[in-house]
């Protein structure tokens, strides 16, 4: 009864564990141990904070315009 419990416990902390690695970003939670897919996990993972980069860089920009507008 007890190794079952223990089983049991195991799983669950394990899919948290992992659901907790995807909510911060790692994708290779989602592919099969050992999967060959690890380039194409951390392309997306490049690619995904590239574009966030640009967006907050983008939106820096367009407020500094905008500060600058009303100081003319």
């Amino acid at each position: 009864m007890v190794s079952y419990v223990t089983n049991a416990f195991d799983t669950i902390d394990s899919g948290i564990t992992a659901a907790s690695r995807l909510l911060h970003g790692d994708i290779s939670v989602l592919f099969k141990s050992g999967s060959s897919d690890k380039g194409f996990v951390e392309a997306i993972q490049r690619m995904w904070r590239s574009g966030r980069r640009t967006i907050q860089d983008a939106t820096t920009l367009l407020a500094q315009q905008k500060s600058r507008r009303y100081l003319v």
